[in-house]
């Protein structure tokens, strides 16, 4: 017989993320891109060579790390070069991020708390406002929790530890590459 607590708290943990995942999507349009948004914009033209795209991003966003407009570029050409389209990217790095840091919470202690920790994920002003963003700090946080959630599975001894190990330094890597 199913617990009806387990069902209560996965049905206010999936309202959570939905009204998580709205809030990071509404009013994604609501401003224009910043200067730094339409430099990244502006080197990841999917009309570029991958040369010519390394090269703008050396000369003119060189302080921003360049995975994420290697990342950026690719979703572009499969889109298309469009600056409202472009913003979807980061929302879908935050909405996945939601979902992450409450499966990190609920690996770390295994009961009700990890409900506390999606409302107050889902209802943080920065990791809404930084996913509505054309910037690298949503996909940074996507591949922080990522990178988190293989250390725990490390520590808590999971059967397939070198999958665990693989993983965990990947993440590692694209964590560092991400970084600006």
């Amino acid at each position: 017989m199913k617990n009806p607590n387990n069902t209560l708290n996965f049905l206010i943990y999936v309202i959570f993320i939905i009204l998580g995942i709205i809030t990071i999507f509404y009013q994604v349009h609501f401003d224009d891109f910043w200067l730094d948004e339409m430099n990244s914009f502006f080197v990841a033209d999917p009309n570029l060579t991958f040369e010519e795209t390394i090269l703008r991003h050396n000369e003119s966003d060189w302080h921003n790390p360049k995975l994420f407009n290697i990342i950026l570029k690719f979703y572009l050409n499969f889109v298309g070069y469009d600056p409202h389209l472009a913003r979807y990217l980061p929302l879908f790095y935050g909405s996945i991020s939601l979902i992450m840091i409450s499966i990190i919470s609920y690996q770390i202690k295994k009961d009700n708390s990890f409900l506390f920790t999606t409302f107050l994920v889902c209802t943080s002003i920065y990791i809404i406002k930084y996913s509505q963003e054309l910037r690298p700090y949503s996909l940074l946080l996507l591949t922080s929790t990522l990178n988190i959630s293989f250390f725990i599975k490390l520590l808590n001894g999971f059967k397939i530890k070198i999958i665990n190990l693989i993983f965990f330094i990947l993440f590692s890597l694209l964590n560092y590459s991400t970084h600006p």
